[in-house]
């Protein structure tokens, strides 16, 4: 199958999203679902935590080092949780567990021409949404990329 035809799944929150299952489900063409890891994101979200005062000082390091393992644990369980919407309807998906900058990312996928981008986040209070949001709007409208952000 032709790239342009695939649909990309993100997920940087690593969050299951009923949305996605119903989209999975639905979909005609081929998937590739990505635990994107964004070490930056990441970091800004132990940075939100240090500066609200949650956190002392001397912590910001162990808390950064803790949120990257907790990502990469969390990043593996939304690939087996993908997986096993797949195994379940039937269907093969890509799965990819990527450390890499999502604006890094975007410039890249886009020389493939993907037919949709969608990026999955929990609901309610979501400070990796809150973080990634106005860059996925701002890359994917300058890169051309045809996205959607489900929630």
């Amino acid at each position: 199958m032709e790239e342009n035809q695939k649909i990309h799944i993100i997920s940087l929150d690593f969050e299951e999203n009923k949305k996605i299952e119903k989209i999975i489900k639905k979909t005609k063409e081929e998937i590739i679902a990505i635990a994107l890891i964004d070490e930056t994101i990441v970091e800004n979200i132990a940075e939100i935590f240090s500066e609200r005062g949650w956190l002392g000082v001397g912590q910001l390091d162990t808390i950064k080092e803790v949120a990257r393992k907790k990502a990469l644990r969390k990043s593996n369980e939304w690939v087996k949780y993908i997986q096993t919407i797949a195994n379940k309807i039937n269907i093969p998906i890509q799965t990819v567990v990527l450390k890499q900058h999502l604006k890094e990312y975007l410039e890249e996928i886009r020389k493939t021409h993907p037919k949709k981008i969608i990026f999955s986040f929990k609901k309610g209070l979501n400070p990796t949404y809150d973080n990634s949001k106005y860059l996925i709007r701002e890359q994917c409208k300058k890169l051309r990329i045809n996205y959607e952000i489900m929630r």
